[in-house]
């Protein structure tokens, strides 16, 4: 409440106000108190809309929000809004990867979550594409740091759960058995 006091008389604590509500969301979230978390995303969402929309090093932070609401509908199943949400991520790191190639990783990790959303959804070839772009980048990522291994062998699983879900065996007996070896 000081934080929001503040904010409302100096703008210039908006930032660190929707740092804040962002992340007491996610804490909510864990403590399975959707709702609660929901209202604080929203509430830090609508801050950062307002950043972003004066100043473009917000974006970040705009789209981490997004990704975090699109993960929580995801799991509350409102598909709709959790699609809505991954959509304008995946935009917003896209056009910041085109600047700074550091958002990459922020990328690739949307790219994941939306097409855990497409695989729910039985979107299987939407969500195959976005784990192969996610696994492209992982690799090259990995070439430059083999910190980056666990997230080519996570999209490996990934493709696989995907592959036995569509029925195409071979593929995610290949694909775990790549995952088994990183």
């Amino acid at each position: 409440e000081i934080l929001r006091d503040l904010a409302k008389r100096d703008e210039s604590y908006l930032r660190e106000l929707s740092d804040v509500l962002n992340d007491l969301g996610i804490i909510y979230i864990e403590q399975n108190d959707r709702e609660k978390g929901e209202r604080y995303l929203k509430e830090a969402l609508k801050i950062r809309r307002k950043l972003a929309e004066e100043d473009e090093s917000a974006l970040p932070v705009l789209a981490q929000t997004r990704n975090n609401l699109a993960s929580l509908y995801k799991d509350m199943r409102k598909y709709g809004e959790a699609d809505e949400f991954f959509a304008e991520a995946e935009e917003i790191y896209r056009k910041l990867v085109e600047k700074d190639e550091n958002y990459i990783v922020d990328l690739a990790v949307v790219l994941c979550n939306y097409a855990a959303l497409c695989r729910i959804i039985r979107e299987f070839e939407k969500a195959e594409a976005m784990y192969k772009e996610a696994l492209e980048i992982f690799k090259k990522l990995t070439e430059k740091d083999p910190f980056y291994n666990s997230g080519v062998a996570d999209v490996l699983m990934y493709l696989s759960g995907l592959y036995r879900e569509m029925g195409r065996y071979e593929e995610a007996e290949k694909y775990m058995k790549e995952a088994n070896k990183v």
